[in-house]
């Protein structure tokens, strides 16, 4: 289900991939996997960078087992947001212009 909701995700099918997210909340709620693949998500396509905000520091806050990716993992796309950098802005930690998708693409082959 994750895969799916991912894959319209990146794919520009925004509902649909967040209905997807949304049921595998519903049914494991508070999963790291779940919040960490759904951030995923809005980073890469730029949307919702709150929200991707509030479910990576749910995701560090949450204990995670050898299944969910590392935390040191789910850091680097918290770092590309910023906490206090939008878009335009001058980044005060990297001295550089802010871009929430400034990291390596996404490869379907990542996810086995």
């Amino acid at each position: 289900m994750l895969a799916l909701a991912r894959y319209l995700g990146l794919r520009g099918r925004a509902k649909e991939s967040d209905a997807l997210f949304e049921e595998a909340e519903r049914l494991a709620p508070e999963t790291p996997k779940v919040l960490y693949e759904r951030a995923q998500v809005y980073i890469r396509t730029g949307r919702n960078l709150d929200e991707a905000r509030r479910l990576l520091r749910r995701y560090l806050n949450a204990p995670l087992t050898p299944g969910d990716p590392p935390a040191l993992r789910g850091r680097s796309p918290a770092q590309e947001i910023g906490a206090e950098c939008q878009g335009g802005e001058r980044c005060a930690s990297a001295g550089r212009r802010c871009r929430p998708t400034n990291f390596a693409p996404f490869s379907p082959l990542s996810a086995w």
